[in-house]
């Protein structure tokens, strides 16, 4: 019996639903465990000067990945079923890019390790740390095209599977690093952990790759550069903007009275946010891929509804999500250590920021999958500079909590131009068919 196109896209909802959120459960699960075990084993001080090693790591990790990750997403979905020899090219493309900016930003932390130390957090004991996580670098950013393509051939499953023995793994070399090395173990657990993800990402993808009939195409790749400019520059301007200034508050919390002992608490805080945006990124993670692919297909009321319905699953999971998660603050940060009590606000603040977040990515789905990179760009721009502007107004004063407040008032002014620039794109002539009450899940 053949299904109706309705109920095709809930089959695929549900599928990737399902199989993205076991993947996110293991990887959210994986990551906390290791941040458990690292503070426990440090202490919170210690954890604190971690937390800005990994900061500086990850900031330059977002540069390194040149927006491809989201690209190959986008283009991958859009072409796996008219042009596979095109995917084959954009892949090529994705590898050799990510392969020269990941080894060379990779390159330049580790050099500038001890300039970094010194002049961002006038701690020049960091240098060690920061050179041993230097090489999680480059493996983020060709892994962070591997499982965007992944996405963009919503193969759910392959990385589910692929979470499960990379986390088991970062567990094992986190305990392992940590209890032998203190914070410079914990740092070089970073990188082999991006190291062994890479792997067991590649095995995947190579899999999944050759059951769509695509080969990777390196010496053709480069007629695919119009994708560069197009999609990737402004995808990687905005991310590195985005990581720059969380990246340099970051610094400005430590340099103040109570610096590494604060940045402990906002990074266990960040850390328990994450859930509040889990159960609406799985949604986004799913739903990027099929509304590129029914854009590219033209098949506007279907685009629409699934997009209505993601929406409306989202803020719904996330408003229930930072409930919880605020009445439970108290327990969750003690697990972290005793010297976590108090932390509530920062959590509270933090939990209302992270449903506005969820808000703005929901929206911004409309302008990924319409491929207006370059309004991301302009969005991120603003939300960098209101994120800015609050902290060096707050942090000095407020600390932590100060941070906290940065993140919502950011969050808050990009949600509304999302939302402008959303309507804007689905109120143009191929879709006024958009349908005037929001349609839910189970109306699809």
């Amino acid at each position: 019996m053949l299904r109706s196109p309705r109920s095709q896209i809930k089959a695929r909802y549900a599928k990737g639903l399902v199989w993205a959120g076991g993947a996110a459960i293991i990887s959210q699960l994986g990551m906390y465990a290791c941040a458990v075990v690292g503070a426990r084993i440090l202490g919170r001080e210690v954890y604190g000067q971690f937390a800005a090693v990994q900061s500086v790591v990850l900031a330059c990790a977002q540069v390194a990945t040149t927006g491809l990750g989201i690209t190959a997403t986008k283009y991958v979905a859009e072409y796996r079923q008219s042009d596979t020899a095109k995917v084959g090219r954009i892949l090529g493309l994705c590898f050799r890019v990510t392969a020269v900016f990941g080894g060379g930003v990779g390159l330049i932390t580790f050099a500038a390790a001890d300039i970094i130390a010194g002049l961002a957090f006038r701690t020049p004991e960091l240098a060690p740390a920061i050179k041993a996580a230097a090489f999680y670098i480059p493996f983020f950013a060709m892994n962070a095209y591997q499982v965007g393509t992944l996405v963009g051939l919503e193969a759910f499953r392959s990385l589910f599977v692929a979470s499960v023995l990379q986390s088991t793994a970062a567990i094992g070399v986190t305990l392992m690093l940590t209890a032998a090395l203190g914070l410079v173990g914990a740092s070089a657990a970073l990188s082999a952990g991006a190291a062994i993800s890479w792997v067991v990402h590649q095995v995947f993808l190579t899999r999944q790759c050759s059951t769509y009939g695509i080969r990777k195409l390196s010496g053709d790749c480069w007629g695919e550069r119009a994708i560069l400019t197009e999609f990737a520059l402004p995808a990687v301007l905005a991310s590195s903007v985005g990581a720059a200034v969380v990246w340099s508050s970051s610094v400005l919390l430590t340099r103040q009275s109570r610096g590494f002992v604060d940045m402990a608490l906002y990074n266990a805080a960040n850390l328990l946010r994450n859930v509040v945006l889990y159960l609406p990124g799985l949604g986004a993670k799913v739903v990027a891929p099929m509304l590129c692919n029914l854009k590219g297909l033209s098949k506007t009321e279907q685009y629409v509804r699934v997009w209505w319905g993601n929406t409306l699953a989202s803020a719904l999971a996330a408003v229930i999500a930072a409930v919880l998660l605020s009445a439970a603050s108290p327990v969750l940060l003690q697990m972290f250590g005793r010297e976590f009590r108090g932390g509530e606000l920062v959590c509270f603040l933090l939990f209302a920021s992270g449903v506005l977040e969820v808000l703005s990515v929901a929206y911004y789905q409309v302008i990924l999958s319409h491929g207006k990179m370059w309004w991301q760009s302009g969005v991120v721009t603003i939300w960098a500079a209101v994120w800015l502007a609050l902290a060096f107004l707050l942090v000095p004063p407020l600390g932590a909590v100060g941070l906290a407040i940065c993140s919502l008032g950011a969050w808050t002014i990009a949600l509304g131009l999302y939302i402008a620039l959303a309507r804007r794109l689905l109120v143009a002539s191929e879709f006024r068919n958009e349908p005037s009450e929001p349609i839910s899940l189970e109306a699809l």
